[in-house]
């Protein structure tokens, strides 16, 4: 088991592309995250004006006490919802790229990892490396899936006769790092899990 993590392991430049693609797509989820953010601020104004509507209409006499309260119960509801998802958006994203930083030199040495962690740990490492069942026949381990992100990495271990894959992936030409069963966030966040 550790020749074959060792051998599915990324390599420094693997790691590199890797990284480089998460830092895009994190960057990009953070322009993203600004705007909806200020379409949820400029939403908190605008319930905060139909509140001093609301209010002003009552001391006018326009409405009575009842619909103030109920049309200020609603307004007040949907601000809170508002200041949730606002502070849901304004959570770090410097928080995320620390932690992606923190997982990447794991995926450099598998094996090293794997040897660290408990039975419950190397279970759930070998359940993100391997997505299907890994099964020991004896002298060889088997496989219907290894992570399509590491599909690439396999080819070293089959060479070596350590690991078949039973059913190939027909993702193979895919890249593994977009692979939609497959990407390669899902590993590293499995590995942040052990962490």
């Amino acid at each position: 088991m550790s020749e074959i993590l060792e051998e599915l392991s990324f390599s420094n430049s693997q790691l590199n592309v890797i990284y480089y693609k998460a830092k895009e797509k994190l960057d990009e989820a953070m322009k993203n995250r600004k705007a909806m953010l200020i379409a949820k601020q400029k939403e908190v104004k605008d319930i905060e004006v139909k509140i001093e509507e609301v209010e002003e209409r009552l001391m006018n006499k326009e409405i009575e006490p009842a619909t103030y309260k109920k049309w200020y119960n609603k307004l007040s509801a949907a601000k809170s919802v508002l200041f949730h998802e606002i502070e849901k958006l304004s959570s770090h994203i410097n928080e995320k790229m620390s932690r992606l930083e923190k997982a990447i030199p794991y995926l450099c040495n598998l094996k090293t990892l794997y040897e660290s962690l408990g039975l419950m740990g190397k279970q759930k490492l070998l359940n993100g490396v391997f997505k299907a069942n890994l099964i020991f026949t004896g002298e060889q381990l088997r496989t219907p899936l290894p992570h399509p992100a590491l599909m690439c990495n396999y080819l070293k271990t089959n060479k070596k006769g350590l690991l078949f894959v039973e059913q190939p992936s027909s993702n193979l030409g895919e890249s593994p790092i977009r692979s939609e069963i497959g990407t390669i966030t899902y590993l590293i966040a499995n590995i942040l899990i052990l962490l």
